[in-house]
């Protein structure tokens, strides 16, 4: 395959990868603002995570996935769902916690993505964060496919970029409560 060739292809996989990553966080800002409180019922949480309680409000479960590399603790009435997109070494990973009102979306995709990631966000403000040790960037980000405001912290772990885009009263715990493995 000559350069050219090559060159183009990459143009498609990024301008592919840009459109997944901007649906995903439209889909999460367009489903955060319509959610209704009756869809889910508790018998749909995952069986597979053992319940663990943390100070607080809410009683947690504890979600890992060794493969991304990474553990989460979520409230334990949310539910998960795990989707994958992409090509090859371009593949975007998304878990999606969500809940009654509130939710958040972990993508692990790799950290060339990052412009990506920032170019489907109008950003309003970015703070440097530690989140269990890693610096990571807080961003305040309006949706552009429905102009709504919320969060998304962006963490460089090197092999992997972490995502971590959401909004409500239990974001920043969500994020506190993050640890990379």
């Amino acid at each position: 395959m000559n350069n050219g060739a090559t060159q183009k292809n990459q143009l498609w996989t990024s301008i592919t990868l840009l459109v997944v990553v901007a649906l995903l966080i439209g889909v999460y800002f367009i489903w955060a603002s319509t959610l209704d409180e009756d869809i889910y019922s508790p018998a749909q949480l995952l069986t597979n995570s053992a319940i663990n309680p943390v100070p607080g409000e809410h009683l947690y479960k504890t979600y890992v996935n060794d493969e991304l590399g990474f553990r989460i603790q979520y409230p334990q009435e949310w539910f998960v769902e795990v989707t994958s997109s992409g090509a090859s070494t371009d593949n975007v990973y998304s878990v999606q916690f969500r809940g009654e009102s509130e939710g958040a979306i972990i993508s692990v995709m790799p950290p060339s993505l990052e412009s990506v990631v920032r170019g489907s966000l109008t950003i309003t403000s970015e703070t440097t964060i530690s989140v269990n040790g890693w610096s990571g960037q807080r961003l305040v980000a309006t949706s552009a496919s429905n102009g709504s405001e919320g969060y998304t912290v962006i963490i460089d772990a090197g092999e992997h970029l972490y995502v971590i885009s959401g909004g409500g009263q239990t974001f920043d715990e969500i994020v506190d409560y993050f640890e990379l493995l």
